[in-house]
């Protein structure tokens, strides 16, 4: 998950109050304290948060809802040009072979992430790969 427009972002807010707004987001991820979960600062406007034993659906449910926790944040308290927006990339895999490589997970993940970025971000863009 990423906020679309980070750059902007960081001009409009600075860089202190961003790693606020990247904190809630993160603490976001936790409160559904998925078991095993980790979430990991993802570049600078946005989080990793992997979900071992996770089917796909509900992660893009996860995805969904974090899109709901940010719009519902108090705009007094986050004044910018735009809306706070996310773009989220999920990548699944169901039953990963022994030699199955990670990093292949996480790139197909970024580009669900790009892709839900060129659609101007809003929406969960998801994948599933053997």
């Amino acid at each position: 998950a990423e906020f679309v427009d980070g750059p902007s972002l960081m001009m409009t807010l600075g860089l202190e109050r961003l790693a606020v707004l990247r904190r809630v987001l993160e603490a976001a991820c936790r409160r559904w304290e998925h078991p095993g979960s980790v979430c990991l600062p993802y570049h600078d406007f946005g989080c990793a948060w992997i979900l071992p034993d996770c089917d796909r659906e509900t992660a893009v449910g996860y995805g969904y809802q974090l899109m709901r926790v940010i719009s519902r944040l108090p705009a007094e308290d986050w004044r910018t040009a735009k809306a706070l927006t996310l773009q989220i990339g999920v990548a699944f895999v169901a039953t990963p072979a022994p030699n199955f490589p990670p990093e292949d997970l996480y790139s197909a993940a970024a580009r669900c992430l790009a892709a839900s970025a060129a659609s101007g971000g809003g929406v969960v863009k998801s994948i599933e790969i053997y």
